[in-house]
Protein backbone atom coordinates (compact mmCIF):
# COMPACT_ATOMS: atom_id res chain seq x y z
CA UNK A 1 0.00 0.00 0.00
CA UNK A 2 2.81 2.42 0.89
CA UNK A 3 4.64 1.74 -2.37
CA UNK A 4 1.41 2.32 -4.28
CA UNK A 5 0.94 5.69 -2.58
CA UNK A 6 4.55 6.69 -3.27
CA UNK A 7 4.24 5.74 -6.94
CA UNK A 8 0.91 7.55 -7.28
CA UNK A 9 2.38 10.75 -5.86
CA UNK A 10 5.87 10.73 -7.34
CA UNK A 11 5.61 8.40 -10.34
CA UNK A 12 8.92 7.06 -11.61
CA UNK A 13 10.91 9.79 -9.88
CA UNK A 14 11.17 7.62 -6.76
CA UNK A 15 12.58 4.11 -6.97
CA UNK A 16 12.25 1.68 -4.07
CA UNK A 17 14.75 -1.10 -3.41
CA UNK A 18 13.99 -3.27 -0.39
CA UNK A 19 16.94 -4.58 1.63
CA UNK A 20 16.42 -7.42 4.10
CA UNK A 21 18.96 -6.69 6.84
CA UNK A 22 19.34 -5.13 10.25
CA UNK A 23 19.95 -1.38 10.43
CA UNK A 24 23.73 -1.38 10.21
CA UNK A 25 23.96 -4.11 7.56
CA UNK A 26 21.41 -2.24 5.46
CA UNK A 27 23.33 1.02 5.71
CA UNK A 28 26.58 -0.73 4.81
CA UNK A 29 24.87 -2.16 1.71
CA UNK A 30 23.77 1.34 0.69
CA UNK A 31 27.27 2.73 1.21
CA UNK A 32 28.80 -0.01 -0.92
CA UNK A 33 26.24 0.25 -3.71
CA UNK A 34 25.56 4.00 -3.76
CA UNK A 35 28.97 5.37 -2.83
CA UNK A 36 28.85 8.13 -5.43
CA UNK A 37 25.64 9.71 -4.16
CA UNK A 38 24.63 11.64 -1.09
CA UNK A 39 22.50 9.59 1.29
CA UNK A 40 20.04 10.42 4.06
CA UNK A 41 19.32 7.81 6.73
CA UNK A 42 16.09 8.09 8.74
CA UNK A 43 15.56 6.95 12.33
CA UNK A 44 12.27 8.63 13.09
CA UNK A 45 9.74 8.44 15.89
CA UNK A 46 11.46 8.16 19.26
CA UNK A 47 12.92 4.66 18.96
CA UNK A 48 16.34 5.85 20.10
CA UNK A 49 14.72 6.49 23.49
CA UNK A 50 14.37 2.74 24.02
CA UNK A 51 18.18 2.46 24.12
CA UNK A 52 20.05 3.09 27.38
CA UNK A 53 22.53 5.95 26.97
CA UNK A 54 25.64 3.90 26.20
CA UNK A 55 23.72 1.53 23.92
CA UNK A 56 22.35 4.54 22.02
CA UNK A 57 25.86 5.93 21.58
CA UNK A 58 27.21 2.57 20.43
CA UNK A 59 24.39 2.05 17.94
CA UNK A 60 24.67 5.55 16.49
CA UNK A 61 28.46 5.26 16.26
CA UNK A 62 27.82 2.16 14.15
CA UNK A 63 25.40 4.15 11.99
CA UNK A 64 28.02 6.87 11.54
CA UNK A 65 30.63 4.34 10.42
CA UNK A 66 28.12 2.81 7.99
CA UNK A 67 27.53 6.12 6.21
CA UNK A 68 29.70 7.99 3.73
CA UNK A 69 31.40 11.18 4.83
CA UNK A 70 28.91 14.01 4.44
CA UNK A 71 25.81 11.78 4.51
CA UNK A 72 22.95 12.91 6.73
CA UNK A 73 21.01 11.26 9.53
CA UNK A 74 17.50 12.52 10.38
CA UNK A 75 16.69 11.22 13.85
CA UNK A 76 13.75 11.79 16.20
CA UNK A 77 13.86 12.45 19.95
CA UNK A 78 11.13 12.62 22.56
CA UNK A 79 12.05 15.63 24.68
CA UNK A 80 12.05 15.83 28.46
CA UNK A 81 8.86 17.51 29.66
CA UNK A 82 6.51 17.79 32.64
CA UNK A 83 6.49 14.30 34.25
CA UNK A 84 2.72 14.46 34.66
CA UNK A 85 2.28 14.96 30.91
CA UNK A 86 4.48 11.93 30.28
CA UNK A 87 2.69 9.84 32.88
CA UNK A 88 -0.66 10.55 31.25
CA UNK A 89 0.77 9.68 27.84
CA UNK A 90 2.03 6.30 29.03
CA UNK A 91 -1.11 5.64 31.08
CA UNK A 92 -3.49 6.75 28.35
CA UNK A 93 -7.24 6.35 28.79
CA UNK A 94 -7.56 4.09 25.75
CA UNK A 95 -4.92 1.76 27.16
CA UNK A 96 -2.79 1.80 24.00
CA UNK A 97 0.51 1.65 25.90
CA UNK A 98 -0.85 -1.00 28.23
CA UNK A 99 -1.91 -3.17 25.29
CA UNK A 100 1.52 -2.72 23.72
CA UNK A 101 3.02 -4.19 26.90
CA UNK A 102 0.41 -6.93 27.29
CA UNK A 103 1.26 -7.96 23.75
CA UNK A 104 4.71 -9.01 24.96
CA UNK A 105 3.10 -11.63 27.20
CA UNK A 106 0.65 -12.55 24.46
CA UNK A 107 3.51 -13.24 22.06
CA UNK A 108 5.35 -15.36 24.64
CA UNK A 109 2.15 -17.39 25.03
CA UNK A 110 1.68 -17.75 21.28
CA UNK A 111 5.28 -18.36 20.26
CA UNK A 112 6.54 -20.37 23.25
CA UNK A 113 3.29 -21.99 24.38
CA UNK A 114 3.52 -20.26 27.77
CA UNK A 115 0.57 -19.76 30.09
CA UNK A 116 0.66 -16.09 31.11
CA UNK A 117 -2.79 -15.01 32.31
CA UNK A 118 -2.94 -11.46 30.96
CA UNK A 119 -5.86 -10.67 33.25
CA UNK A 120 -3.64 -11.29 36.27
CA UNK A 121 -1.24 -8.46 35.42
CA UNK A 122 -1.81 -4.73 35.32
CA UNK A 123 0.21 -2.02 33.60
CA UNK A 124 2.03 0.74 35.50
CA UNK A 125 4.10 3.56 33.99
CA UNK A 126 6.25 5.95 36.00
CA UNK A 127 8.92 8.57 35.42
CA UNK A 128 12.35 7.66 36.78
CA UNK A 129 13.89 11.02 37.70
CA UNK A 130 17.39 9.62 38.21
CA UNK A 131 17.47 7.96 34.78
CA UNK A 132 15.53 10.66 32.93
CA UNK A 133 13.02 8.33 31.34
CA UNK A 134 9.71 6.55 31.57
CA UNK A 135 9.51 2.98 32.80
CA UNK A 136 6.75 0.50 31.97
CA UNK A 137 5.91 -2.44 34.20
CA UNK A 138 3.45 -5.30 34.25
CA UNK A 139 2.56 -6.02 37.88
CA UNK A 140 1.28 -9.38 39.07
CA UNK A 141 -2.08 -8.99 40.81
CA UNK A 142 -1.71 -12.27 42.74
CA UNK A 143 0.67 -15.09 43.60
CA UNK A 144 0.93 -17.15 40.44
CA UNK A 145 3.06 -19.62 38.51
CA UNK A 146 3.94 -19.20 34.84
CA UNK A 147 5.42 -22.00 32.76
CA UNK A 148 7.41 -21.25 29.61
CA UNK A 149 8.27 -24.60 28.00
CA UNK A 150 11.96 -24.89 27.32
CA UNK A 151 12.75 -21.94 29.59
CA UNK A 152 11.45 -22.89 33.00
CA UNK A 153 8.85 -22.22 35.65
CA UNK A 154 8.53 -18.73 37.10
CA UNK A 155 6.90 -17.84 40.41
CA UNK A 156 5.38 -14.37 40.73
CA UNK A 157 4.35 -12.89 44.07
CA UNK A 158 1.53 -10.39 44.37
CA UNK A 159 2.74 -6.94 43.27
CA UNK A 160 5.93 -8.37 41.76
CA UNK A 161 6.71 -6.63 38.50
CA UNK A 162 8.06 -7.42 35.05
CA UNK A 163 10.01 -4.46 33.73
CA UNK A 164 9.03 -4.25 30.06
CA UNK A 165 10.32 -0.97 28.69
CA UNK A 166 12.47 2.12 29.12
CA UNK A 167 11.73 5.28 27.17
CA UNK A 168 14.51 7.77 27.79
CA UNK A 169 13.88 11.48 27.19
CA UNK A 170 16.30 14.04 25.83
CA UNK A 171 17.19 17.71 26.18
CA UNK A 172 18.80 19.88 23.52
CA UNK A 173 22.08 19.54 25.41
CA UNK A 174 21.94 15.75 25.67
CA UNK A 175 21.09 15.49 21.96
CA UNK A 176 24.17 17.56 21.08
CA UNK A 177 26.33 15.47 23.40
CA UNK A 178 25.04 12.24 21.88
CA UNK A 179 25.79 13.49 18.37
CA UNK A 180 29.37 14.38 19.30
CA UNK A 181 29.99 11.13 21.19
CA UNK A 182 28.68 9.14 18.22
CA UNK A 183 30.98 10.83 15.71
CA UNK A 184 28.36 13.06 14.08
CA UNK A 185 28.27 16.80 13.57
CA UNK A 186 24.94 18.29 14.62
CA UNK A 187 23.59 20.32 11.72
CA UNK A 188 20.11 21.40 12.75
CA UNK A 189 17.38 20.74 15.31
CA UNK A 190 13.66 21.07 14.56
CA UNK A 191 11.21 21.21 17.46
CA UNK A 192 7.42 21.22 17.57
CA UNK A 193 5.54 24.23 18.93
CA UNK A 194 5.10 22.71 22.38
CA UNK A 195 8.77 21.74 22.56
CA UNK A 196 7.78 18.14 23.24
CA UNK A 197 9.53 16.48 20.31
CA UNK A 198 12.54 17.14 18.10
CA UNK A 199 13.97 15.94 14.80
CA UNK A 200 17.72 16.41 14.51
CA UNK A 201 19.79 16.52 11.33
CA UNK A 202 23.30 15.19 11.83
CA UNK A 203 26.18 14.97 9.36
CA UNK A 204 28.48 11.96 9.23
Amino acid sequence: MLLHRVHRRFGDRVRVHGVVADNLQGLSWIRENYAAGSNVALFLGSSIGNFPTEAARSFLAGVQKSLNRGDKLLIGFDLLKDPEIMRRAYSDRLGVTAQFNYNLLRRINNEFNANFDLGSFYHVANFNVALGGMESWLISSKDQTVVIPGCGTFEFNSFEGIHTEYSFKYTEKSISELAARSGFKETRLYRDRKNWFADAVWTA
